[in-house]
């Protein structure tokens, strides 16, 4: 009983979590810094950042709208909010990355790849898609021509 309160515990904490987050991501103040930051990457020019702004909101909206639908496990729906980001703004390496990790939860491993390499050429910095595409190379080597990815 007392390991079912805890498991109920923890599920509860991570919806609460995921809620919390949901939260922020539609924060005016979440959007100013996530523009600020892409100025900062140099992902927007400064000079244009102003008429960007509208659009970047809204490319955000579907970011989030996005990211919703993953949590709920609605890949599909997940799937066309990106897309819609996408076609706003296409050099976003989040998107890619994001997409990337939705066509992995659908099984559509060589598109993940595809996706995952287009954010890594579009932000080298990018920490995370390198270690999706390592655990991608364990799981699918035949993706990588059977040898290992570094």
């Amino acid at each position: 009983m007392l390991f079912k309160l805890h498991e109920q515990s923890k599920q509860l904490g991570n919806v609460t979590a995921k809620v919390n987050a949901i939260e922020y991501l539609y924060s005016e103040r979440f959007q100013q810094r996530f523009i600020d930051e892409l100025v900062q990457q140099r992902l927007v020019d400064e000079k244009v950042r102003e008429s960007q702004t509208t659009l970047l909101k809204t490319t955000l909206r579907h970011i989030q709208k996005g990211l919703e639908y993953f949590y709920l496990h609605d890949y599909e729906q997940a799937y066309k909010s990106y897309q819609l980001a996408n076609s706003l703004y296409p050099n976003m390496p989040l998107i890619h990355e994001s997409l990337g990790s939705i066509y992995y939860q659908m099984g559509k491993f060589e598109l993940a790849k595809t996706e995952w390499l287009l954010a890594v050429s579009l932000d080298p910095l990018n920490v995370a898609c390198p270690e999706f595409l390592r655990k991608l190379n364990t799981e699918h080597p035949e993706l990588f021509g059977g040898g290992n990815h570094k």
